[in-house]
């Protein structure tokens, strides 16, 4: 820049320009920036919900490890007393008691199993609440992914009106002008400012860029800019060599025709984002998402019995002979740089690679490649798939994807990116639950615009039947079949907007080519607040709590609990089955009793208005068989009403119509 003098508040406005153009510009590095903690944050969930899923495993084998010993131990001692040794105990001094020993299995083990029982369920729900916090943050990265390819493009217009200017050539009205301005930050009264100087360049910004580098920016460069842009990763601190030729069969070449594609998913998100009738995005459940999770070690549970096992003692021989062995399997697994290598190879990044611990350090390099082959045979973009998934194993990914197809659904390239997480951390046995589910009641995974709700899949199994039976009870079983993501809402509290326009009129939904699309203010309390202008306090559902304790004034609260007991147990999803033949025959009296009195529409029973979730009742009543001696006439009635979202006035309805 020359001598000219430049007033203040242009200079102000020419070194923001400058900024504004640059790598380095105020938009991009704050969105690039939080981007950035929303992998991180992603990440170390991820890590979370590893540790604890493993954890649950562990302490689910020590539970069957245990329940399986004390039952090989109890048949050994129930045949046994311990008179009947006294003479040989006394000689030998022996610490033998069968009946002591069998009273203490059969009172303290009950409490260790418990004990654990919550363990599972306090480590479910916090793998739960990271999960939901997981998908939170790919859809924010998702969001800061079409910022920044927006901030790109305004950048490109901007350099381009900048260069325009210095030619003294700006072809351009000062509206557009302004705009371009303002698309890149500037308020109306700076933005108006700006534009002064750019369509009378003379005095100040010709002067101002006269040694500047803008001239050197072309095609090219700015190609690499977006580049580094738009990669996941944000901007790359350094150049990644090319990988070596032993690793080339793991590394997959992006097209640039691949590229466009990738863009163009983005691009469609962003439009399925802002339809919200075809949004599955917005359904997010309401969750307290906790920082802290540190896993809970075994160590720290209480053992069944008091005296530890002695350790058996080890040879100096056998130990050389271990260590030996352990050497050997050592020298097989990767070092830190050649994990990284072969990560590299697949398109990761070291600002990826770091932020994980460990990576590959239990592999060798041919476990890699034949994750990578599997991985390949399922068309997987390599680059898009998880740090975790890669350490932690394939295992939960390849079974989810193949139970998938095994229910006749397909993944295309988008769904398999978008929901890879949902693959790779929910657990096979809840994700083919889950599945299970939806084809007891009849339900399809795909939504009225062909997606699959995926989300619904990575749900406690359990609260995705309380949800569907909620829906149901409630009559919108339509609103399932139009939407089935919405299971993986609160349904509890969309129900409540649903009640409320119902009772005041207000239309909700609206039916389109054959489908029924549900208006957005359905989904967010937000706009339903706006709409009636006020802030609404909406509490008129009956939930299975109030439901209960309504039953309990009736039946008592000993039927109760005996089906509390059920509800918690980890049969309940699933259901029992008949005891012995004579369990069979009763529950299939009492089936074609309820079927002679009530309608059947679709998955519900109807009595007077009265809708009751046939699922519901046959799980109920099955179990009432196998652990009931009541009369017919009160397991129908329990069956019926348990969990059953009825007020006490519909009860007492529903037993004076059964009764007369």
């Amino acid at each position: 820049m020359d001598d000219t003098i430049i007033s203040g508040t242009s200079l102000t406005i020419l070194e923001r320009l400058d900024n504004l153009m640059g790598e380095e510009s105020t938009i991009l590095v704050d969105l690039n920036d939080k981007k950035e903690k929303s992998e991180k944050k992603k990440a170390k969930k991820e890590a979370v919900v590893d540790t604890d899923n493993k954890k649950i495993v562990e302490i689910k084998t020590e539970v069957e490890s245990l329940e399986t010993q004390c039952r090989k131990l109890s048949n050994a001692l129930s045949n046994l007393r311990t008179d009947e040794f006294k003479d040989l105990i006394n000689v030998l001094n022996l610490a033998f008691d069968p009946d002591t020993d069998l009273d203490k299995m059969n009172t303290k083990l009950p409490l260790q199993i418990n004990k654990r029982d919550k363990k599972i369920e306090d480590l479910t729900n916090e793998v739960e609440k990271n999960k939901k916090e997981i998908l939170e943050c790919e859809d924010s990265i998702s969001e800061l992914g079409i910022r920044i390819s927006e901030a790109i493009q305004n950048q490109k217009r901007l350099i381009e009106l900048i260069q325009l200017s210095r030619s003294g050539d700006v072809n351009k009205t000062r509206d557009e002008v302004v705009s371009v301005l303002k698309n890149v930050g500037f308020d109306d009264n700076d933005a108006k400012t700006a534009a002064k100087l750019v369509m009378f360049p003379e005095e100040e910004l010709i002067p101002f860029f006269k040694d500047s580098k803008l001239d050197d920016i072309n095609d090219d460069i700015f190609k690499q800019t977006i580049d580094s842009m738009m990669n996941d990763d944000g901007f790359k601190e350094e150049k990644i060599e090319e990988p070596q030729e032993n690793h080339e069969e793991v590394k997959e070449e992006l097209k640039p025709e691949e590229a466009k594609e990738d863009e163009t998913v983005v691009l469609e998100e962003k439009e399925d984002t802002l339809n919200v009738l075809d949004n599955d995005e917005v359904f997010i459940d309401d969750f307290k998402l906790d920082e802290e999770n540190a896993p809970i070690s075994l160590d720290e549970l209480d053992h069944t019995f008091d005296n530890p096992l002695e350790e058996t003692a080890v040879t100096e021989t056998s130990e050389k002979e271990e260590t030996t062995e352990n050497e050997e399997v050592t020298s097989d697994k990767l070092s830190e740089e050649e994990a990284k290598e072969l990560l590299r190879g697949i398109g990761k990044t070291d600002s990826d690679i770091k932020l994980v611990d460990n990576l590959l350090s239990d592999y060798t390099k041919t476990d890699f490649e034949m994750m990578i082959n599997t991985l390949n045979e399922y068309g997987v973009d390599l680059k898009k798939v998880p740090l975790l998934a890669y350490k932690s194993g394939i295992t939960n990914f390849t079974a989810n994807l193949d139970t998938l197809n095994n229910y006749g659904y397909e993944l295309d390239g988008s769904e398999l990116e978008k929901f890879s997480a949902t693959l790779y951390l929910t657990l096979p046995v809840d994700f083919k639950t889950n599945l299970e589910t939806l084809k007891n009641y009849k339900f399809d995974l795909r939504k009225n615009n062909s997606k699959l709700a995926l989300k619904v899949l990575a749900m406690d199994p359990k609260k995705l039947v309380e949800n569907i039976d909620l829906l149901l009870e409630y009559g919108e079983e339509e609103f399932i079949r139009s939407d089935v993501s919405v299971l993986a809402c609160n349904c509890k509290d969309i129900l409540e907007r649903i009640l409320f326009c119902k009772a005041n009129g207000i239309p909700y939904y609206e039916a389109k080519n054959d489908k029924v699309y549900y208006r957005a203010f359905i989904y967010d309390k937000k706009l339903l607040d706006e709409l009636v202008e006020k802030k609404l306090d909406l509490n008129s559902v009956v939930t299975n709590k109030i439901n209960n304790d309504n039953l309990s004034q009736i039946v008592g609260k000993e039927y109760i609990e005996l089906l509390d007991k059920f509800y918690n147990s980890a049969d309940y999803v699933s259901g029992d089955n008949a005891s012995n033949d004579e369990a069979y025959f009763k529950y299939n009296s009492i089936v074609n009793q309820i079927n002679n009195i009530f309608t059947m529409n679709g998955d519900v029973y109807v009595i007077a208005n009265m809708l009751y979730s046939i699922n519901n009742v046959k799980r109920n009543l099955m179990y009432l068989v196998n652990n009931s001696s009541i009369s017919d006439k009160d397991m129908m009635m329990l069956a019926m009403l348990y969990n059953s979202h009825q007020s006490l006035e519909e009860m007492n309805q529903y037993i004076q119509m059964i009764e007369g």
